[in-house]
């Protein structure tokens, strides 16, 4: 997944950990020691003193065997670092589950469209939706699709479809003329 590189400087500054230290706690929690031994092949390492201070701030514990060995991939990250860098402020999902329509039109019947639970929904659009795509983009695109009536689906499910990305290729392809417009005669 890409981050927005806000968030990183955000937890960089709120945790004063280095741009190397989220690296590492970010490669545990989503545990790709694949990438820890390939950085070491290539001859790097990370500090020892990088990981005592993250052990010190309470961001990662030592699960080493033995004192003399320490290995990078017998760490695990904390709560405290998992809740500043991947639990996100839920207004943009709040923003998506409000503009998104109530109810749609399917074969001349109203069907609720966010029979789901908004809580979950939520969290699902930040993880999913929000830190791998520019949220201001997906609204643009739920904006596109209200307005010429192209939702016909549950919010999770044209959330789960990535519907917004065909919407992008859409809007790019509408020319200018077919966009609803103001002109001064």
């Amino acid at each position: 997944m890409v981050y927005p590189l806000d968030k990183y400087v955000d937890v960089l500054l709120k945790l004063d950990i280095s741009p190397i230290q989220v690296l590492f706690c970010q490669i545990i929690y989503e545990r790709r020691h694949d990438l820890l031994y390939k950085i070491a092949q290539e001859g790097q390492i990370f500090p020892k003193e990088y990981l005592d201070d993250l052990v010190d701030k309470g961001l990662i514990v030592d699960t080493n065997p033995s004192e003399s060995s320490k290995y990078a991939d017998f760490y695990e990250v904390t709560d405290k670092f998992v809740q500043a860098f991947y639990a996100v402020s839920t207004t943009d999902g709040e923003e998506f589950w409000s503009a998104y329509p109530a109810f749609i039109t399917i074969d001349g019947k109203k069907i609720p469209s966010k029979a789901v639970n908004k809580e979950e929904l939520v969290r699902w659009y930040h993880k999913h939706v929000g830190s791998v795509h520019d949220h201001s983009k997906v609204m643009k695109a739920l904006k596109f699709a209200k307005e010429r009536k192209l939702i016909s689906m549950r919010i999770d499910k044209w959330l789960q479809a990535e519907s917004f990305v065909d919407l992008w290729d859409m809007m790019r392809e509408t020319p200018i003329e077919d966009l609803p417009h103001d002109r001064i005669i």
